[in-house]
């Protein structure tokens, strides 16, 4: 069984494309096309299906902002339909294409911050850019904040806890 909070958030399934059973995966995350084995974790009735994607036409990068996906068992048009709408995971941090020169930040979606005292801030609702400036949206106890997400301010992350260390300015939670 899948915990939806342990796995990792990939994207959304949009539309169905072409009458073959394709859909469109709206995911800003570089994945490497090329290696497509472990199954992508789809969103059912708030339960995580595993779906297989299909060895010649699982996984294609469409521009960067979304891709062509098909399952195994899906051939038709009606068989890929009933997916549109769905979110979609990975059990474990995805398999990112190496060549990409942008980091893709969204893979911190759902880790818990902490301060540099070791205070839990809160949770990774979406990592936003505003003219270049990066930020964490971040849902705490207080509602929401927007801190900033850079080098400077990233002290230490660890994948496998999710979880992530900020250096926080004096007085900037206290706004």
């Amino acid at each position: 069984m899948f915990v939806k909070e342990k796995c990792f958030y990939l994207g959304k399934i949009i539309r169905s494309h072409g009458i073959h059973g394709h859909l469109v995966l709206a995911s800003s995350i570089p994945l490497d096309t090329a290696n497509t084995k472990e199954p992508f974790l789809v969103d059912i009735d708030g339960g995580l299906v595993p779906f297989y994607l299909h060895k010649k036409e699982g996984l294609k990068d469409r521009d960067h902002q979304s891709y062509l996906i098909r399952f195994d068992h899906a051939s038709t048009k009606d068989d890929a339909e009933k997916y549109i709408g769905s979110d979609v995971y990975l059990e474990h941090t995805p398999f990112v294409d190496e060549s990409c020169e942008k980091p893709n930040l969204n893979i911190f979606r759902g880790f818990e911050i902490f301060s540099e005292d070791n205070k839990l801030v809160g949770t990774v609702l979406d990592i936003v850019d505003y003219s270049g400036n990066t930020l964490v949206n971040i849902h705490s106890k207080n509602g929401e904040l927007l801190l900033p997400f850079t080098e400077e301010h990233i002290v230490d992350w660890d994948l496998d806890n999710k979880k992530i260390i900020l250096r926080i300015a004096k007085g900037l939670l206290d706004i």
